[in-house]
């Protein structure tokens, strides 16, 4: 009877005890995760935000293209530009960008085969780009924010030589933009940005209609495959509770090179010709303002 009693006590001591030891550990353990607590994320703002983007608005642009013989100036070009921002987490974001310039102005030049134009011209540049971007914040509160970025650009533009013996022209760049925005937030919801970028020419093709100034002479298409550009753009945004209102200028600067050289077989007058063409090298200088609502 003694030695039963003496089991009975010593399985409720063990009970207890293991107990007593899962009740220790719990303990330590509840300890253990309270000495180091998870980092509160930053309040989100206009910096951080991983909320969908939009803007879209209107400016006026200076526009100014240049070869060896000749010089196209646009001095008052209508600039729609909008945009999109599609943020992936907190650090990684996707942006869609529209522009597009619109306007009249002067040319005097010549045309390939050599004949005199001082006329009007009208002029036309469209943009769309995909860029791919990191954010990188440098301070806890994620108001301070260094954005490089990298994507692809599709550039046309259209220019129609006025008068006698003009004709229209259309170049096309595929080309890759790479930069950096620096952006910085202030407490009252005032965000400055500027941001300095490359761009690399990847392929551009110019087709000058020449039939148009003269149905004898054909249409070519000439290739280029060396140039780059650089753009310096800088904002100032307002946001509202619902939207905000942004104010940006920019200056872009293209320099292309000589394009290849084609060799085009036409017939005039029942007599068979050969024409070279080549697209010179050249310059071309936009600057421009706009005023922007964004969502």
């Amino acid at each position: 009877m003694h030695r039963l009693n003496f089991w009975i006590m010593a399985v409720t001591c063990t009970f207890s005890l293991s107990a007593l030891a899962q009740q220790k550990a719990t303990n330590f353990g509840n300890v253990t995760s309270m000495q180091q607590p998870t980092q509160p994320e930053a309040p989100e703002n206009d910096l951080n935000t991983k909320r969908f983007q939009f803007g879209a608005g209107v400016g006026t642009a200076q526009f100014k293209y240049s070869e060896a013989k000749m010089t196209e100036k646009v001095d008052d070009m209508t600039d729609l530009e909008a945009y999109a921002v599609f943020p992936i987490k907190t650090r990684m974001q996707v942006t869609g960008e529209l522009g597009f310039l619109s306007g009249s102005g002067g040319y005097d030049g010549q045309t390939q085969d050599g004949a005199p134009i001082k006329s009007g011209s009208d002029t036309s540049v469209s943009n769309l780009r995909g860029l791919f971007g990191w954010r990188l914040f440098t301070n806890e509160d994620q108001t301070s924010r260094i954005l490089p970025y990298a994507g692809l650009g599709l550039r046309n533009l259209k220019n129609t030589i006025q008068g006698d013996g003009g004709y229209r022209r259309e170049v096309d760049y595929l080309y890759l933009p790479m930069g950096t925005e620096f952006a910085w937030e202030t407490s009252n919801r005032w965000t400055f940005s500027i941001r300095p970028e490359l761009r690399l020419l990847l392929l551009g093709t110019v087709t000058s209609y020449l039939s148009d100034a003269n149905p004898d002479l054909p249409d070519v298409t000439n290739y280029q495959s060396s140039g780059a550009g650089f753009q310096i753009s800088g904002s100032v945004r307002k946001q509202f509770q619902h939207f905000g209102i942004a104010l940006q200028a920019y200056f872009e600067q293209w320099h292309v090179d000589d394009s290849d050289t084609q060799t085009t077989a036409f017939n005039s007058g029942g007599t068979e010709y050969e024409l070279k063409t080549v697209e010179p090298s050249n310059d071309t200088q936009t600057v421009g303002i706009n005023a922007l609502v964004t969502f």
